[in-house]
């Protein structure tokens, strides 16, 4: 089906496009119905908001085909480009990495990004459970003579985990091996939440991830 076509369907019946985020900047990246690769962008240059899409020829070789939407902000660039390309993006952003406290006070546009994860933290067993199971992952505990939030995590034995057991033990290596790593206190915690989701989610294709905006559970 032609672009002109796609672009008349009703929105109800458009292809649903998920964005994500690179990085903490306002650049956003996905993936079209057809196969090919969208960024949208700002652009200091030309003060004005840009798309990219990257096409891929029959020999395999692919280039990007860059065009200016106007000035306008995100929302604008976004309904302009749904309009042209006749996608519908979904309404919230998938974060790339984990955002701390920090990157969240700095960077206000990342504040409704969420996760799409198989992992969160409970802080009240001190444990990271797997999403939607609840099997328990990893649990903390504090060195001697420690207190507060530096905490070694452990794999937790249980025969529920055992699909997920080579992912745990990376994510956890990265964890205990450098202290200084990844932040401090709860933010250092919630970034090994996050590494084992994505470790699970790239690993075992036959999960259903959550969609949620915060990795600590209620």
């Amino acid at each position: 089906m032609d672009a002109a076509t796609e672009a008349n369907r009703p929105c109800e019946e458009r292809v649903k496009v998920r964005l994500q985020r690179q990085g903490v900047s306002e650049t956003l990246h996905g993936t079209l119905p057809n196969g090919n690769h969208i960024s949208i962008f700002y652009h200091a240059g030309l003060k004005q908001w840009t798309r990219e899409i990257e096409h891929t020829r029959k020999d395999g070789q692919t280039f990007g085909k860059t065009d200016t939407i106007g000035i306008c902000n995100l929302s604008q660039a976004l309904q302009a480009t749904e309009r042209d390309l006749g996608v519908k993006f979904e309404p919230v952003i998938e974060a790339y990495m984990y955002y701390s406290e920090w990157m969240r006070g700095q960077y206000p546009h990342i504040a409704t990004d969420a996760y799409i994860t198989c992992a969160t933290y409970e802080p009240g067993s001190e444990t990271i459970r797997h999403e939607p199971s609840n099997i328990c992952l990893v649990y903390f505990e504090h060195p001697p003579l420690e207190i507060g939030w530096n905490k070694t995590a452990y794999l937790y034995d249980d025969a529920g985990n055992l699909p997920y057991r080579e992912q745990i033990k990376n994510a956890i290596t990265h964890y205990n091996s450098n202290v200084a790593a990844h932040g401090k206190g709860r933010d250092r915690v919630l970034w090994l939440t996050w590494l084992l989701g994505e470790c699970i989610k790239d690993k075992c294709p036959d999960q259903a991830p959550i969609l949620t905006h915060s990795l600590e559970r209620a």
